[in-house]
This record gives structure tokens, sequence and C-alpha cells, in this order.
């Protein structure tokens, strides 16, 4: 079974996701997804190793680093004292796009504890392109009350999956074939908005990384390759010659044989072993591990177990932060199927039993919110986004014939997490 858990580093939360036994495979994503986009992968190890993918600082459930815009030595420093939380000494590491870059600087940081590098698409980019994509690139990402900047988002998706960088729409840039993959959108969309602006920092980190020069330095045993179609394709040859150790594979691998060579590398050595069963986790930000799955659960400081409502509302602490009233429940939990428990589909009795609390039910008397269909043109974005925000001005949020009085409307940063909390909830189906 799948594990999820946080590790709480410096009071600021890293979001991990682990599975299998045996030897440690440590992986990291792309840009702007989570390990949720690791998870296929994962499965495919497990028989043979222990996989643990973390959301690196700032994406997915993941709290961004304190300061903003960071080289990519900040984020590899954080994942490593989190690789220590969680008891590991010596493992293989993977990295994919920005996670290869980040992967890079880890194993230059402690090669003793590197036993073999596999980098799965590596951007090396020169200057020119540096200064193209530092400047057009890392568009302003934050919330509008509006919403508009969810259309801005859409609209860079689209653009991405007919041209590379999104901003050059020219003949020489377009992709062939175009990657008009819906549910591909779908989970680039959720990572983007799950990051915020801070998707600017990792990407700014990685397009700034000297992916050249650091592959130089590299004394660990280390793998390039691409899959069929990967954007990063044409940067293999930019990595000839880097370093002679570097093992190159110079062509993208059809999917079967990408998963074989990947297999195959693990393979080659050992690393120290362990449990996903046996990894510790976080207090405040928990999984509790039920027959449906891991169920997350935010801590509070009062007593019993409170069921949150199903219906659309701001989130002013985070999809994973307690709601302001900490101290009414020990435990606060999304029911199953909603938030941060939409793909768990959970016994609320047996959770309670676990726990040893008595439930209580938040007040939820309002219709669900349903998406409706979700299509290319991105209106499902625009739908629940005012779903929450009706909330603010009407109770229950979809009878606008009872207006209450508005509050917390300048709590932008609550509204986008009530927003992602119900996107979540409607898209899960297509999100893993």
């Amino acid at each position: 079974m799948m594990r999820r858990g946080f590790v709480n580093h410096q009071g600021r939360f890293l979001h991990w996701r682990a599975v299998g036994e045996g030897p440690v495979v440590v992986l990291l994503h792309e840009s702007p997804r989570s390990s949720a986009s690791l998870v296929p992968l994962m499965h495919d190890l497990s028989q043979d190793y222990c996989c643990i993918a973390f959301d690196t600082p700032g994406y997915g459930a993941s709290d961004p680093l304190v300061d903003r815009f960071l080289p990519i030595s900040e984020f590899s420093d954080t994942l490593l004292d989190a690789i220590s939380s969680l008891g590991i000494d010596r493992f293989h590491l993977y990295g994919s796009h920005t996670g290869a870059a980040i992967a890079t600087e880890l194993a230059l940081r402690v090669p003793d504890r590197v036993t073999s590098l596999l980098l799965d698409g590596m951007a090396i980019f020169s200057s020119e392109e540096q200064q193209s994509l530092l400047s057009r690139y890392l568009l302003p990402q934050a919330a509008e009350w509006d919403g508009s900047h969810l259309m801005r988002i859409w609209s860079r998706i689209r653009d991405q999956a007919l041209f590379f960088p999104f901003y050059d729409r020219s003949l020489t840039s377009r992709l062939d074939p175009p990657k008009q993959d819906l549910e591909f959108m779908l989970r680039t969309c959720v990572g983007f908005l799950e990051a915020g602006d801070h998707y600017r920092d990792g990407y700014q980190a990685a397009i700034a990384f000297d992916a050249r020069q650091k592959l130089a330095a590299l004394s660990v045993p280390a793998r390039l390759h691409v899959v069929e179609n990967d954007l990063l394709t044409g940067h293999l040859s930019r990595a000839e010659g880097a370093n002679s150790a570097l093992e190159i594979e110079s062509s993208p691998l059809r999917r079967d044989a990408w998963l074989s060579q990947t297999k195959e590398w693990f393979a080659q050595r050992d690393s120290s072993a362990k449990s996903a069963a046996s990894l510790p986790q976080a207090t405040k930000r928990h999984f509790i591990d039920m027959n449906a799955g891991p169920v997350f659960l935010s801590a509070g400081s009062g007593e019993g177990m409170l069921i949150r409502a199903v219906s659309p509302g701001i989130r002013p602490a985070g999809m994973y932060g307690p709601p302001s009233d900490a101290g009414s429940a020990k435990w606060f939990v999304d029911p199953p199927g909603f938030g941060t428990n939409a793909n768990t589909d959970f016994d609320i009795e047996q959770l309670g039993t676990a726990l040893s609390c008595k439930i209580t039910f938040e007040h939820q008397d309002a219709a669900v919110f349903e998406c409706g269909d979700v299509g290319f043109d991105g209106s499902f974005l625009i739908k629940s986004w005012f779903a929450v925000r009706d909330s603010l001005f009407f109770e229950p949020w979809c009878d606008y014939e009872n207006p209450v009085f508005a509050k917390d409307t300048d709590d932008i940063d609550g509204l986008s997490a009530g927003h992602l909390t119900l996107l979540k909830t409607a898209l899960s189906p297509l999100l893993e």
C-alpha cells in the first residue's frame, strides 16, 4: 500500500509518498508537479525497492522555502535533511527535469551517501536560453480575486502543449506531435495551483542551474536518459563529453525500454534497506493507514474528531492546516472522497475507533458542488472558483436568496486553498 506522511523541517512541512520494501530509491519530481506524478514508477519499482518520493519545497503539499528565488542547493539541502529525518543513510537517487537538477546537486553534496544517480531528462541551457527563460518563462501567478489568474495558467498550459517554450509560438518551437492530453494538462494545472506563485522559485533555480558544469563534477555512478516524447530529448547531446563516467542513452526510449533500463540501473548497486511501513512522520500533519489507504488528519488542540463539511469554503490555513478554531477538536478530517481525502473511501466509524475519538460533524446542509464536464476550454476552473467565492456572501454557498455579511474577502490564499480543495475533489479520478 502507498503510504503518505510529512517531515517537520524547522517548522515547515515536507510531504512524502512511499511504497515497497528493500534498497531505498529516493525520487524527485519535475516542476510544477508533485510526487503524485511518480506514483506509477514507484509501483513498478516497489516489488524490489523501498521507493520514497518527496514533494519538493513549494510544490504539492510541501511548504515553500522561507525565502524566494534561492539556488538549487537550498532545495537539495532541505531535501537531504528530510531524507535523514526518515532514517535513511545510503540511497539510490532518481530525478526528473527540475528533480534531476536537485538530485545532481544533492549527489555532489553527499557522494558517500548516494549509491547511484539516475537523471530522467536534464535541462542544459545555453546562456542565451537562460536569459530568455528567466525573463519570459517565469510569469507571476499570484491568485486574483476575479479569478483571472486561472485563465492565464490554463492558456499557458494549452500553449505549452503546442510549443516549447510556451511563449515562442513559432514554427521552429512547435511540438511534433503536440501534447493534447487533457488529463496531463489537468495534472499540470493542479501542480501550478498547488504551488501558486512559488512555482517560480523552483523553475528559476533549475533554469539558472549550470547543469553541464555540475555533471562534470559528479563522482557517483550516474546515468542520463529520457522517455519518448520528452521535451528535453534535444538536451541529451548537450551532456556529451561533460563527464566520461556519465552514462548517456543518446536516443529517447520507448516506455517499456525506459522502465526496463531504469530497473537495470538500480539493480547494479546496493543501498540501505528500508520498509515504507516503518517510516516515521510528523504529528501536526499526519496520515493514518486504513484499509482504504492513507487518511489525512490535521491536528488541533481540543478533543475528539471533527469531520469537515463538503461545502465550498475558504481554507485560511491552506488545504493541510487546521481551521481557525483549532482548539475545537483534536483531529480535523476531510470526509471520504473530499479534499485531502478525495482518493480515499474510508469508514469514518473505523477511523474514530482507531483514534479512540468521539466523532462530530460540521454543519453541512448545502448542496454538494458539481464541477460538470472538464474540457479544453478550462471553464471548470472558473466555475469552481466562484463557488468558493460565493461561500463568503451566501449561506449556504448556492442559496443566492440568503445573503450573509462578507468575511475574509481579503484572504486570497484561503480562497485559493478552498478552490484547490474543491478541484481536487471534483477531479480526483483524473489526478492519480
